[in-house]
C-alpha cells in the first residue's frame, strides 16, 4: 500500500480531492442508517478547511424538510398551499416548487429546474405572482399586452414590461449567489 504524502497547507487542488473523498467516506459510513449525504461546498484557508455536508434521513411520508416547512408556514406567510409541487414557467424554463426555507427572510421559496434538476431559490412574492398569473392564464383571465405586471424587483420598483437579460435585470435568483441579475 503506497504511503500518502501529508498535507502541509490547503490548496485548491487538494481541497477538491479531500472534499470528494470525505463525502464518499461519510456516505459509505451512514448508508446503513438510510441517511443520504450531499456535498454543500466549503471554505478553506492555508491551515483550515471547513467542509459543508448535508445529511438527510428518510421520512415515512416521502416529504423533505422544505416541503414540511411549506405546509407548516403556508397560512402564516400567505403561501397558496396549491403552489407546493406546482410547475412555474420562469424565463422560458420550467420549475417545480419544492418547498419553503423559513430561515431565509427574502429568497425563501425552493424551486427545482426541471431540465437539469438543479435547485434554485426565489422570493415568495415573485413565486406567488407567477403562480397566480399562470392560474389566470389557464382560466382565460390574463390580459395580453404591456399592462401585465411581472414581479417586484429586489431593487425596488415594479417591472411592467417584463425582465430580460437585454434590460440588465432578471427577477429569478440563483441559489449560488442569491443576488438578482
Amino acid at each position: 500500500m503506497p504511503k500518502t504524502k501529508a498535507i502541509k497547507k490547503f490548496e485548491k487542488e487538494n481541497v477538491r480531492a479531500l472534499s470528494t473523498e470525505a463525502t464518499e467516506a461519510v456516505k459509505k459510513a451512514l448508508a446503513k442508517y438510510g441517511i443520504t449525504v450531499k456535498y454543500g461546498g466549503g471554505k478553506y484557508g492555508e491551515q483550515e478547511f471547513n467542509l459543508k455536508l448535508t445529511l438527510q434521513c428518510e421520512s415515512d411520508d416521502g416529504e423533505t424538510q422544505s416541503m414540511k416547512d411549506y405546509r407548516r408556514y403556508a397560512e402564516a406567510r400567505d403561501l397558496p398551499i396549491q403552489m407546493l409541487g406546482a410547475s412555474l414557467t420562469i424565463n422560458g424554463d420550467t420549475y417545480q416548487v419544492t418547498g419553503f426555507l423559513p430561515k431565509r427572510r427574502k429568497n425563501n421559496i425552493e424551486l427545482m429546474r426541471m431540465s437539469d434538476n438543479r435547485k434554485q431559490i426565489c422570493p415568495s412574492d415573485y413565486a406567488i405572482q407567477i403562480f397566480n398569473r399562470m392560474n389566470e392564464k389557464a382560466k382565460g383571465l390574463h390580459k395580453v399586452g404591456k399592462e401585465h405586471p411581472l414581479a417586484k424587483h429586489p431593487f425596488g420598483g415594479e417591472c411592467v414590461e417584463g425582465c430580460s437579460p437585454e434590460k440588465g435585470m432578471h427577477v429569478m435568483y440563483n441559489s449560488a449567489t442569491a443576488r438578482g441579475r
